[in-house]
């Protein structure tokens, strides 16, 4: 007959087996995951308008003040008119654009009439890419001709144009036509100066304000 074994025995004899992993242990809960944290939903980034090659034009009406010194008549009086340039270009960087610009325009009153016409490499500066408003500058060459009913002699200016003014440009049915496309038809206001400088005192020089329109297509990038 066997002897009963002590309960302190026993009680060793468990401990032994369990710590030598004999007999696995009963695995802990596991504990539940942690809620994923949702993300706020960010708006997609709008494309911009300004990018690629840009074709287009603009016209204006206009003032010109026109002075040749082979003229003995008062030519201190405004001649009003308009005309109008076409524009070929490429958005280089989102702030700049580059490109040319060949103008021509026809101003006459009562008396005067003036013709005149050149070629410009034009810079555009946008200062906030993200708004298409731009400086616009540029320098090139032309030449006008200048004829008056009180004389037989016919004047004119040439040499050195240069240009300045300010744009800005909306593009109408971008959004729902381009929503994720660059560029895009684009239609403004322009009011801006163009003008033959003189080379010294007293030589030919013309200067016409304008205010005009410009409308064209951005290709994108």
């Amino acid at each position: 007959m066997l002897s009963p074994v002590h309960p302190r025995l026993l009680a060793a004899l468990l401990g032994a087996v369990l710590g030598l992993g004999l007999i696995p242990r009963p695995a802990a809960a596991a504990e539940p995951p942690a809620p994923a944290t949702q993300r706020p939903f960010a708006a997609p980034l709008r494309p911009p308008r300004i990018s690629g090659t840009y074709l287009g034009m603009s016209v204006w009406p206009g003032l010109t003040w026109t002075y040749s010194p082979n003229l003995t008549i008062d030519q201190s009086a405004a001649i009003p008119g308009g005309g109008g340039a076409l524009r070929l270009g490429q958005a280089v960087l989102p702030w700049l654009t580059l490109g040319v610009d060949a103008s021509g325009g026809f101003y006459f009153n009562r008396n005067s009439f003036f013709m005149e016409g050149g070629l410009l490499v034009e810079l555009g500066f946008y200062p906030v890419p993200r708004y298409p408003f731009s400086f616009r500058t540029g320098f090139g060459f032309g030449a006008g001709l200048l004829t008056d009913d009180r004389t037989p002699d016919r004047g004119g200016v040439g040499g050195p144009r240069f240009m300045g003014g300010i744009r800005y440009e909306f593009f109408p049915q971008a959004e729902r036509k381009r929503p994720n496309r660059a560029g895009g038809w684009a239609v403004g206001p322009e009011l801006a100066w163009r003008g033959f400088t003189p080379a010294a005192k007293g030589r030919p020089m013309s200067n016409t304000v304008l205010l005009g329109l410009w409308f064209g297509f951005y290709w994108g990038e």
